[in-house]
């Protein structure tokens, strides 16, 4: 029997409610095996890819976003964005503080990459954990975005914190 990544699903239902159309120039952030890269090229899209641990892929680089030099080793890849998506996630600790902190980091992060790198109208997508009130510290996204919504998706497991960022039409 062939085991299928739940990933792929989270991939279908995030394309088929909030990506929908093709032609899109993706920057995936924490791309792990390609699987998002596989499915959205599928879809008609053109990928460019982030992660630290896994590389060999067409533009790829292997790099960890929070190096001091991210912001730079991501300007080779010379384009703005349509869409980017985060799915980076740490390894749970079960301490909230510390879980907390990351997210925090992640998500300051995210926003300093969107300020350079995401187009006018584009849109962010971005996994994170919901413990310790930590939407409370999204409010900035109402002033960035048209849109922001943040979701648990039906293909994500019941009891995990697991939830999605869909923040679309950046005003920049």
């Amino acid at each position: 029997m062939i085991k299928i990544s739940n990933t792929i699903y989270k991939i279908i239902e995030i394309n088929k409610k909030y990506i929908k159309k093709s032609n899109n120039t993706i920057l995936i952030l924490g791309s792990g095996k390609g699987i998002w890269e596989k499915y959205l090229t599928s879809k008609g899209n053109k990928m460019y890819s982030v992660d630290k641990i896994y590389n060999g892929r067409k533009n790829f680089l292997k790099t960890n976003i929070f190096s001091k030099i991210f912001v730079f080793e991501l300007n080779f890849f010379d384009k703005k964005f349509d869409i980017i998506i985060s799915d980076i996630c740490c390894n749970i600790s079960g301490i909230k503080e510390k879980d907390h902190c990351f997210f925090l980091k992640l998500y300051y992060k995210l926003l300093e990459i969107i300020n350079i790198f995401l187009k006018k109208k584009g849109t962010l997508i971005f996994k994170f954990m919901n413990f310790c009130n930590i939407t409370d510290r999204f409010h900035i996204l109402n002033e960035l975005f048209d849109y922001v919504k943040h979701t648990k998706l039906s293909s994500s497991k019941r009891k995990s914190s697991e939830f999605y960022s869909i923040c679309k039409n950046y005003k920049k």
